[in-house]
């Protein structure tokens, strides 16, 4: 009997490729990095890796050109501002740094689009799901058995910052507060995952209960909030596939409970906060972000470039940011996504950022009442996530896991044939009659 070689090599290379989207993903969400220093052996593996993924990322479009082209070319907007944020080091200050800084960024979008034109958002929620399972077990196991790197104030106390946090998990991440961003995105993904794939339900409810617990243990309970809310929505946008008729009259009255909320909890915000173990200046946050308006308002049209502002510390820029705040305190980005920015790239960057996001909001509405599986919802969703964790932290168009995934869920929505049809191959599967029965 002839083996069938052909059919088994090509299996192969799917699992080589599934196998390098999974690891990509893991390194693209900032694990395990940060703790191989320039003095370890490892280190020359890590500054090769980016530039391996991309090539291989570079390889995949380029053989599938067709698929790749016709994502490309649908958003404009898009290659505008990345237009913007690529020419961005000619008006800045330190040039070399902002080239070094937009290149990752030109390599995940790559990576993004490579994602969106391969695969429909079932399968990206499935590989997601994977990639922070491992992102997961892997921090348990470092926050556990090895606390000198992954608990603050446990190994070496670098700042004032890591005094005061002390016992806070910071995983197989750089800092506390992306190991909680990293896990809120990952509970969301979880979620979804739990009513994609019913073979893979228990263990995606037991990986978002361990992202909850990880948010906790990291003391970052901002992003507790904010993933509570993203699930929350998913609800409120199941609404919009309703009867016109039914959906009105339910959105005002949603809309006339949430304003009522939202009234109470600004009228008692200290109090709320206070029990959250938080202040009214949201970790010192609004004590600066007044001097970093200014700061936008002095170069407004382009900004500082592409990562630039920070880059002088206290012989630059943010100089006249930090002397206006506590001892010990020199924030490295402006923990808001938006006026990061209007930093990095004037007010023409971020207002060519804005419509082209309005604009894919609106369209991801569209999807809601195109698509009626879970993966409908998954890009409004998102979107309304990136809304939220940028009102605290700083993940707007930067080179990551978060950018990665705002290019891939906004082109993946010009793919309706495919998730047409596996919406209709997933009908046809749950509606296909007992061969027993039948025979």
């Amino acid at each position: 009997m002839a083996v069938d070689t052909s059919s088994d090599a090509i299996k192969l290379q799917r699992l080589a490729e599934k196998a390098f989207v999974i690891i990509a993903l893991v390194l693209y969400s900032g694990g395990l990095a940060p703790f191989v220093t320039n003095t370890n052996p490892l280190y020359i593996i890590v500054l090769a890796l980016p530039h391996i993924g991309f090539v291989i990322t570079l390889f995949l479009l380029a053989v599938r050109w067709n698929r790749a082209l016709s994502t490309v070319v649908r958003d404009p907007l898009l290659w505008l501002v990345l237009a913007v944020t690529a020419c961005s080091p000619y008006w800045s200050e330190h040039v070399s740094e902002s080239v070094q800084e937009v290149i990752p960024l030109l390599r995940v979008t790559f990576f993004g689009i490579y994602l969106s034109s391969n695969y429909t958002l079932r399968q990206q929620i499935h590989f997601l799901s994977l990639a922070f399972g491992i992102c997961v077990v892997l921090t348990l196991i470092f926050c556990l058995f090895l606390p000198s790197y992954a608990v603050v104030g446990k190994g070496f106390i670098a700042n004032m910052e890591d005094v005061v946090h002390e016992g806070s998990w910071r995983g197989i991440y750089v800092h506390r507060t992306v190991l909680a961003s990293i896990m809120s995105l990952a509970g969301l993904i979880f979620f979804f995952n739990t009513a994609s794939s019913v073979r893979h339900q228990v263990i995606s409810w037991c990986m978002l209960s361990l992202s909850v617990l990880l948010i906790l243990r990291s003391n970052a309970k901002g992003a507790l909030l904010v993933l509570f809310i993203s699930l929350g929505l998913i609800f409120l946008y199941r609404t919009l596939r309703m009867r016109f008729t039914i959906m009105l009259p339910l959105l005002i009255a949603i809309s006339m409970i949430v304003g009522s909320t939202s009234i109470i909890i600004i009228e008692n915000a200290e109090p709320i906060l206070n029990s959250l173990g938080k202040e009214m200046t949201i970790s010192g946050r609004t004590e600066f972000w007044p001097q970093l308006i200014d700061k936008v308002w002095a170069r407004p049209w382009l900004g500082y470039g592409y990562h630039a502002f920070w880059i002088g510390g206290w012989k630059g820029e943010p100089a006249d940011v930090w002397k206006y705040l506590r001892y010990g305190f020199e924030p490295p980005h402006a923990h808001n996504g938006f006026i990061e920015m209007a930093l990095s790239t004037g007010l023409i960057g971020l207002l060519l950022f804005v419509l082209g996001f309005i604009i894919i909001f609106l369209r991801s509405i569209i999807w809601v009442r195109l698509i009626y599986t879970i993966e409908g919802l998954l890009p409004v969703t998102y979107l309304t996530f990136t809304i939220l964790i940028n009102q605290t932290e700083s993940f707007l168009m930067r080179a990551d896991i978060f950018w990665i995934l705002f290019v891939s869920f906004s082109f993946s929505m010009f793919n309706k044939t495919a998730h047409f049809n596996e919406e209709k191959s997933l009908f046809e599967r749950r509606n296909k009659p007992n061969q027993d029965t039948v025979n």
